[in-house]
Formats: structure tokens, sequence, C-alpha cells
């Protein structure tokens, strides 16, 4: 089944319409799981409650568990979390990333001026994902030797300056020019089975095959994603597949029905989900915010600046095995100073050393309020459980300040994360 949609052109900025196939169903027995595990959720509240039950409703922003005292607007909710579907990402899935930071594991199988047609990867079940062109940022092709790699590949491509479509070879070349199709020249996989990548090169034409590919990036000044605003949500995916989407709703069928950031209607079945995370209501994420200050001091020479939704090294966030989706990456010794302005009544976060530290670093976390003492981890190493930082009282505060400090060893692999690091309205 599809939906159709209208949205603007690929490469060639026409006035296009594409297709999105909706995701109506994973492999066999989906049905089944979903009626005895997906439905139960734990709900993170904007008190810091947590609440584990059966998710009952959910329908123009309204959420509800089975009973009938635990009912939410969504914008009072922090996330939504299934505990028995973690995030389960593999270094070897090849991955589509967009404009606006969403990713796909999927594997490309073909493009022209307007879509960009992918499998998924996990979900063989599922129909072919048609996404229009101009949203898509890069594509990694090769599989990486570790997740690691692989996020420090993504960070390397999603930073590049090239003002142009650039092939990035195996061998460690690359090529720029201008795509044209992925395909064959009309557009399909080639007869033996194996796509082959059209690129434009001043007057003439070069036809890659899709296996000398490590990863492919579009001109980062074509790529554009309709501007969010309002209420949204972050949706996790058990595959490490993360999407932004708004009008989330719970259908009858045990899907997730939504409309994604680049305007398509989409059906997500709840065994595919790990976490939907709440946006633009009365919760603030701190990494969507520019800090007031930044403050950092290597312990010899070496500055690690501090990343917004990514680890210091640009992977995800992770601690001891659980990932974050929003949050703040640093390294010891660093201090992010954020106004305030008495908007805010509560801070909440989770705070560790990240696993990309391979069970080394050691810092301690703290937490100012208008230059007062407000909070202060224990001593936090690379094995360390990830702390919860209980909801911190800031009712007409002017300034919050975020601290890591150097403990034992000087600052080596001190990658510190401070987890959905949220302000509470």
């Amino acid at each position: 089944m599809t939906v159709s949609l209208g949205a603007n052109s690929g490469m060639k900025h026409n006035c296009a319409r594409f297709w999105f196939a909706a995701l109506l169903c994973l492999a066999c027995g989906a049905s089944t799981f979903a009626q005895d595990a997906s439905h139960q959720v734990i709900v993170l509240d904007a008190t810091g409650k947590a609440i584990e039950g059966r998710l009952d409703s959910w329908e123009k922003g309204k959420l509800a568990l089975q009973t009938k005292s635990d009912r939410w607007d969504t914008t009072n909710v922090v996330l939504i979390r299934w505990p028995g579907q973690p995030v389960n990402a593999a270094e070897a899935d090849p991955a589509l990333v967009l404009a606006n930071g969403d990713l796909l594991v999927a594997a490309p199988l073909k493009f022209d001026e307007r879509t960009l047609t992918a499998r998924w990867t996990r979900f063989s079940g599922w129909p072919e994902a048609g996404i229009p062109l101009e949203v898509v940022r890069t594509v990694l092709v090769q599989p990486a030797e570790s997740i690691v790699q692989k996020e420090q590949w993504l960070d390397q491509l999603l930073r590049s300056t090239d003002k142009s479509d650039t092939a990035w070879l195996r061998n460690g070349d690359s090529l720029t020019g201008q795509f044209v199709t992925l395909g064959t020249r009309g557009g399909e996989p080639a007869a033996g089975g194996e796509a082959t990548l059209n690129i434009k090169i001043a007057k003439s034409e070069r036809s890659l095959p899709l296996s000398s590919l490590r990863a492919f990036s579009f001109n980062p000044e074509l790529v554009v994603m309709p501007k969010r605003q309002g209420e949204w949500a972050l949706l996790q995916f058990v595959d490490g597949s993360r999407l932004h989407a708004r009008d989330l709703r719970l259908t009858m069928r045990d899907t997730l029905a939504m409309k994604t950031a680049f305007q398509a209607e989409l059906d997500v079945p709840l065994a595919a989900l790990s976490s939907v995370q709440f946006l633009g209501g009365n919760v603030v994420y701190l990494s969507d915010l520019k800090p007031q200050a930044d403050r950092s001091q290597p312990y010899l020479s070496l500055n690690w600046p501090w990343r917004a939704d990514r680890n210091v090294r640009g992977g995800p966030l992770r601690i001891h095995g659980q990932s974050f989706a929003k949050g703040l990456g640093v390294h010891s010794h660093s201090e992010l100073v954020y106004a305030l302005d008495g908007k805010f009544r509560k801070f909440q976060a989770t705070v560790g050393v990240d696993d990309d530290a391979e069970g080394k670093g050691s810092v301690i976390f703290r937490v100012v309020v208008d230059g007062k003492p407000a909070w202060s981890s224990p001593l936090l190493t690379g094995r360390a459980e990830p702390v919860t930082i209980e909801p911190i009282d800031i009712s007409r505060a002017k300034s919050l300040t975020l601290i890591v400090e150097f403990a034992t060893m000087g600052d080596i692999l001190d990658h510190a994360d401070w987890g959905d690091a949220r302000l509470i309205k």
C-alpha cells in the first residue's frame, strides 16, 4: 500500500509528486507480537514521574494508559519507551541520512531527479520506501568495521563542506560532479542486479558500480527540509532508524500513524519502535538551544568542542548501553552556561561517560544554578551506570551552568554525556 502526497522536486527542483510506502506490518507474526508486548510502555512525564502500563489511546495530543488515572496531554510528556524493544544498531547496515539528521537503516536501490527508492534492511516484510530526493543528505553504502567507525564516517560526511555532489570510493578516492541517476541511465538497476551511480563530471558521464562506493553525498546547498514548528516527536526504531514526525495517533491495527518531516503520511507498527520523544511542548532540550557561554579547559593542549545530540567524537550518545536521542556531548573540563530568564521550572538529565570511551575516562558532573551549586555526581568512569539527575528546581532562575571536571588520569577519554538534558516549563 502506498500513500500519495505532494512535494517539491529533487535535483532539478521541478514541482513533483512522490510516493512513500506506508509501513503497515512487520514480518510474519507482527500483529501477535504487538498484542503481547508492543502496547507495554513506560511513560516519563514532565514532573519526572515514570509510569509503566499498557498503551490504550493516543490521538490529538492526548495519551492514555489502560487505567483511569494515567492520562496526559502530550505537551507534558517527555518520552514513551518500549522496555522490551531496545535499539539494536549494527555496523553492517547501510544508512540514509536526511537534511534534518533523520536516519533510515535502508539500502539505496535507485533514484531519479525526484525520488530515492530504498529497501529497509532489517524489516524484510516492509514495502520499499520512496523519499523525495531533495531531503536526502548522504547515503552510507559500505559496511563499517564497528559502530564507532560507522558513526565517525557519517559525522565526517555530514560535516563535509563540498558544494557539489560527491561520491566517496572504497579505495579512498572521491569524485565530485552532478549525480544523474542511481540505476542505469533509465533509472532501473542493471541486468546483473547491481545498480550504478551515474555522475556527470565536466562534460563527461561516469558510471560507478554501487559496490565500489563507500558513500555518496548530495550538494548540501540543494538539500532542503521543511522547517519544524509546533509540537513534534522524535521516533527511535529498534533497528537504529530515527524520524521526526507530528500528528501522531494510535490506530486499530497496532500501528502509530503520523506525518513525517518531509510531509509523508506514514504508519509504523508499534513492534518497530523503541521510544518516542516529544518536542515543542513544555519540554525544551538544551541541545536545541545555543549556550550563552561555552568555556573549556583542556588538561594539556587538545581542545574538544561540545556537540549537540552527539558524543564529543560525533557518534550517538550512549551510556552503558543506554541510548539518548537528545543531549550534549562534552569533554573535561567543560562549562556550558544557559540563560533561563525565569522561564522554566525544572532541569533534568541523565549523565555518564560515553560508551565510545570503552570503559575508560573519569569525570565529575556538576550543576550550578545562578552561581550556586545545585547538584554533583560521584566520580564516574566509563564502566559506571548512568546517573539520573532528579528534577532540579530552577523556578525564577536566571542561569544554568553544566560543568564536567577532570577526575583521575587527567582528561584521557573523558567523553562525557548530558543525556536528555532538558528544561521543563
